[in-house]
């Protein structure tokens, strides 16, 4: 009958030894699964500040190209204003020149 007890006891010292390792490793995922969480919870921060940036970058570059387009008109704008009186200009300067005598080339033109 002591040999029953020794091994009752030793397998009750190989249950308390397994029961402790399991703990110690339940205690080692759950650290883990925080530090998961924790690394999960500052990429979603990190990914919502991104998608923020995104947007602004989208909204600048939208104003920017309107600006452009803007900036293009008013540029055609100016160079139809100033080829209108670069072309007047030289017909009145082909006007006097006919009208004294003035050769274009030799009058420079």
């Amino acid at each position: 009958m002591s040999a029953t007890i020794q091994e009752l006891v030793e397998a009750q010292r190989r249950g308390e030894e397994r029961l402790n390792r399991l703990e110690t490793i339940v205690a080692e995922l759950a650290e883990a699964q925080r530090r998961s969480e924790e690394r999960l919870n500052r990429l979603k921060t990190i990914v919502a500040e991104l998608a923020k940036a995104q947007k602004r970058t989208e909204q600048r570059v939208e104003s920017l190209a309107l600006e452009l387009q803007k900036t293009r008109s008013e540029v055609a704008g100016l160079a139809a204003i100033i080829g209108s009186a670069v072309r007047r200009s030289r017909q009145r300067g082909r006007g006097n020149s006919a009208s004294q005598g003035i050769s274009p080339v030799a009058g420079g033109y």
